[in-house]
């Protein structure tokens, strides 16, 4: 495949993840459940100059209840408005993504608040898409002689529905995911390349800027150590050039978060706003105990919202269920077939990026929720400091465990999964302001994606088909010209 078909399979792929992330701007409700009014507050008083808000002691706007109560989709439209929702409790929250939309409501100002809030969904929403070009140029870092695995893999992150709605509404979920991939980048560059210091300040840099948008976006610290070990094995480099690696990554980040951490201890006593937010809004979370059964709670609540969308059901739908099974299936075979090939490399690159996700739980679970002393469920969302990894893993898997029979076999999922999912849209689209060719379209653009999910998969399964038969013509061929020709026979006297 040669690099400019590449690149446009890739644009491609990122037109598909525009057109997702726009329907599901157009039909989320107003506001999303998943505190987007709290979200879209931030941005307004950060916009407004009143700089960050403070938890307990500062209120949403008025503008922004007012359109709760006057949305056709709110869920609050005939009912009273929870006391909670009055708090702009987001604030607990690091600064930098509210910093970044900010202008975007400056535009704005002076409009009606909802077409302010559509802004700022289209917008964040643009900013998520920049996950596709760099999944892309992750793969084909670390498999420049199988550039396939980075297209396959930017094309997970853009059929995925979790990505898709949850990147869609006021939140900073996708602009960390951003940052976290940026960050896989240059670890990606290290493994094949090895540590350097400016790769280490490049690390410090993004590491601390992916924990400025997102308290979550601690896990890739996890990932970043993990890489450094393997970088500097595989490079002939020393233990003391991890630990410098290390340091001077960690000094950067530490220099650039410590401002928010000067904040929140001035105004909350601590290093976070985790007492003042329980107070607010710990009533409404779950606190399983910290044993075997909490963890099963953590997990199952963990599974939700990483592959599908979160406001679809209260709990994983059936196609967030077949992702996780496919991951696990195309993760075993394909471990167990790199192993019988001793390919270690790659099965060390495939155990590195599916173990993401553990560590992102194992992060969120116990440094974040039992640490901090703060209630909160964990949802899929935030564990995206994984989402690059996962997409490569399996893109990888599928490749390596299946052969060429494996972009097929990752295709049948993705429709099968497109399927399921266009049978929860009844649900979804009776939320839909308006009614006529907008609520015809919230109805057929699901159903139009498995349909073409489905096409994808059977053009897919012949490609696969078909390489297979010309590669065995041309093995016959090359076999056939090298065979020596039989020599003549000589005439009898």
């Amino acid at each position: 495949m040669t690099d400019r078909r590449q690149r446009l399979l890739v644009a491609l792929i990122a037109c598909v993840g525009l057109l997702r992330g726009l329907w599901w701007v157009a039909v989320t409700p107003v506001w999303s459940p998943i505190d987007e009014q709290a979200h879209y507050d931030y941005v307004e008083a950060i916009a407004r100059g009143d700089g960050i808000p403070i938890v307990g002691q500062t209120h949403v706007h008025a503008d922004v209840l007012a359109l709760a109560k006057s949305s056709p989709s709110s869920r609050f439209h005939d009912e009273t408005i929870p006391s909670v929702l009055h708090e702009s409790y987001e604030a607990a929250q690091p600064p930098l993504y509210y910093a970044v939309m900010a202008p975007v409501w400056r535009v704005f100002d002076g409009a009606r608040t909802s077409t302010t809030m559509y802004a700022l969904r289209v917008a964040t929403l643009l900013v998520s898409l920049l996950l596709i070009p760099l999944v892309y140029l992750i793969g084909r870092e670390l498999w420049p002689d199988e550039p396939s695995i980075g297209v396959v893999a930017a094309a997970l992150a853009a059929v995925w529905s979790g990505t898709n709605s949850n990147f869609a509404i006021v939140a900073n979920d996708g602009l960390m995911t951003v940052l976290a991939a940026a960050t896989f980048l240059v670890l990606a560059r290290a493994l094949r390349r090895g540590l350097t210091t400016r790769r280490a300040a490049v690390t410090g840099v993004l590491v601390g800027a992916t924990v400025l948008t997102k308290t979550t976006g601690l896990s890739i610290v996890a990932v970043v150590a993990v890489a450094a070990v393997l970088a500097a094995r595989w490079n002939g480099q020393r233990l003391a050039d991890v630990v410098r690696f290390g340091a001077i990554a960690g000094a950067i980040a530490a220099v650039l978060v410590a401002p928010w951490l000067a904040f929140n201890h001035a105004h909350y006593g601590g290093l976070t706003a985790a007492k003042q937010l329980d107070a607010i809004t710990g009533s409404l979370q779950s606190n399983p105990p910290f044993n075997l059964h909490g963890l099963a709670t953590r997990l199952r609540q963990g599974g939700h919202g990483f592959f599908d969308a979160q406001i679809v059901s209260p709990n994983a739908t059936h196609a967030g269920k077949l992702w996780f099974a496919a991951t696990a299936l195309f993760g075993v075979v394909a471990a167990a077939r790199l192993w019988r090939r001793r390919a270690g490399r790659d099965l060390a690159l495939l155990a590195w990026l599916l173990a993401a996700w553990p560590l992102a739980f194992f992060t969120m679970a116990v440094v974040i929720l039992h640490l901090s002393g703060g209630r909160s469920d964990i949802a899929g969302r935030h564990l995206y400091v994984a989402l690059p990894a996962v997409a490569l893993a399996l893109a990888l898997a599928a490749y390596r465990g299946f052969g060429r029979a494996g972009l097929g076999c990752l295709a049948l999922v993705a429709a099968v999964a497109l399927t399921l999912e266009a049978g929860d849209v009844p649900w979804l689209v009776h939320l839909v302001e308006g009614s006529g060719s907008r609520y015809t379209l919230a109805m057929l653009a699901p159903r139009a994606w498995a349909v073409i999910g489905w096409g994808v998969a059977v053009a897919a399964f012949s490609i696969a088909r078909w390489g297979k038969r010309k590669t065995g013509s041309d093995a016959s061929r090359s076999s056939s010209a090298a065979a020596p020709s039989a020599p003549l026979a000589t005439p009898s006297p």
